[in-house]
């Protein structure tokens, strides 16, 4: 059932740990993804099943439209994998 994919997440976060010790370590102190890695990481294991979005009308660094269309990929890779799932945007 879900254990093995519990065991599978747990171990993609505890090997992400040294590097970001060594990034701290380093200096960093902001963390700023590229616009590629949160449209991975969105896709791959974004799992709320709602989900509201704000967005405002003199927002300069707005993404929510591109956000929106990462949730809808997310949707459908759950679809792929639990067919019952669905994420309400």
């Amino acid at each position: 059932g879900n254990v093995p994919s519990l065991l599978l997440q747990s171990l993609e976060i505890t090997q992400q740990i040294p590097k970001l010790i060594d990034e701290v370590e380093a200096g960093a102190r902001d963390f700023m993804p590229t616009p590629d890695a949160m449209s991975s990481a969105a896709r791959r294991a974004y799992r709320c099943r709602r989900t509201l979005l704000l967005q405002f009308t003199n927002d300069a660094l707005d993404d929510s439209e591109i956000l929106e269309g990462y949730l809808k990929e997310a949707e459908s890779v759950m679809k792929m994998k639990r067919p019952m799932i669905t994420i309400d945007l």
